[in-house]
């Protein structure tokens, strides 16, 4: 999915005082993992349909502010990739926390094929635009789930790491000029991979490569 700054033009409504959230944080408030699940938990966890929500920080992990995103019935609701990437950018935000309830789950929540692939998408989104996706949290009424710390999505996430690292050393040995866009997104995405000297090693082997032939 390709956003471009153009696109992050829009009206929507944001609630920097962080509205309906319990004890909400005061803006440049540093917030924990551990407070913006408990903030999800208590305005998402008692919904009978369907909600989505996201918190906006600065680098350092700063609060900036609250935004609804969508509301949906008792077992769906549409995830609005290119309206979370929209807000996220008009406010001016580092990096996001984004979450949704699954009201018919009493017990733990589960996150559903479609919640995978969603966050999958909306952190390649996001990440082209430098802004990390931290997490993104199901909340059901007695629990929340993480599923960026899933063994499911890392997998996915280390593998569309190494290709923009690849894309951001390919393009530097070829001595493009502005790299910044792709040294973002590859920030956004967690950074240099593992083994960088040995990813190194390959792409500069598959470029002589190509010059030799």
């Amino acid at each position: 999915m390709n956003i471009t700054p153009k696109d992050c033009i829009s009206q929507f409504r944001i609630v920097k005082e962080a509205g309906p959230l319990a004890s909400a944080p005061e803006v440049g408030k540093h917030l924990s993992l551990s407070a913006i699940r408990g903030m999800f938990h208590a305005r998402l966890g008692n919904e009978a349909v369907e909600n989505v929500s996201l918190v906006a920080m600065n680098h350092r992990s700063q609060f900036m502010g609250y935004a609804h995103m969508a509301v949906g019935t008792a077992g769906t609701v549409t995830m609005p990739v290119r309206e979370i990437v929209r807000v996220a950018v008009m406010m001016n935000a580092s990096q996001i926390v984004l979450a949704h309830n699954h009201p018919d789950e009493i017990g733990e929540a589960v996150p559903s094929d479609a919640d995978f692939n969603l966050t999958f998408a909306l952190m390649e989104a996001l990440a082209s635009m430098s802004i990390q996706l931290v997490d993104h949290y199901v909340i059901s009424l007695t629990d929340c789930e993480s599923i960026m710390r899933s063994e499911r999505l890392r997998q996915r996430m280390e593998a569309l790491r190494a290709q923009f690292y690849a894309k951001y050393v390919t393009a530097a040995v070829r001595g493009v000029k502005d790299t910044t866009m792709l040294h973002g997104t590859l920030l956004a995405l967690g950074g240099i991979p593992p083994q960088t000297g040995k990813d190194l090693r390959a792409i500069l082997y598959a470029l002589a490569q190509g010059r030799d032939e």
